[in-house]
């Protein structure tokens, strides 16, 4: 019988600054697992979604790498690498409903670039959607953890949460 399992939205990377160092072609190939990689289970998961959401303006920008792994350990594979662009959406209410601190994100990302993919389908949800919120989606079977690096951020950006879902 098959099973799909469907989930509200939890934190996979909550950051306010660029990451230092970044990993690197020999750190990714370590058999550990990057410092705030995020267990995940795919268990009667059909993929994952990542959507990002950001103290900052519209227009301000987020890179970032996505990594996967399995077995609960190394090495890192690159997913995807892109950039979330901030737009007018307005964060009101934590999805997650696991977020404290400051400053709280203001705004979601309306648009997600998507570059640097070694998987085959990765699939953009409600992009360039005007004042939607992005994110995108992948198989996800075989590998049981995620690790968001951000690699860069221009604007205001002071705090990013980024959040994974199971579809």
């Amino acid at each position: 019988m098959d099973r799909t399992r469907q989930n509200g939205w939890f934190i996979l990377r909550d950051a306010t600054a660029v990451d230092n160092p970044l990993l690197t072609t020999a750190t990714a190939g370590a058999l550990s697992l990057p410092t705030g990689a995020k267990p995940i289970t795919t268990e009667f998961a059909n993929a994952v979604e990542i959507m990002l959401a950001a103290a900052g303006n519209d227009g301000d920008t987020i890179d970032y790498i996505l990594w996967a792994g399995r077995d609960g350990k190394g090495p890192a594979r690159k997913v995807c690498s892109g950039t979330f662009t901030l737009g007018a959406s307005l964060y009101h209410d934590d999805p997650s409903g696991q977020l404290s601190g400051t400053p709280v994100p203001t705004r979601f990302a309306d648009t997600v670039t998507i570059t640097g993919s070694w998987l085959k389908t990765i699939h953009k949800s409600n992009d360039d959607d005007a004042d939607g919120i992005a994110g995108f989606y992948f198989d996800f079977f075989g590998y049981d953890w995620l690790y968001l690096e951000i690699t860069d951020k221009a604007g205001t950006v002071t705090r990013m949460v980024a959040f994974y879902s199971y579809v």
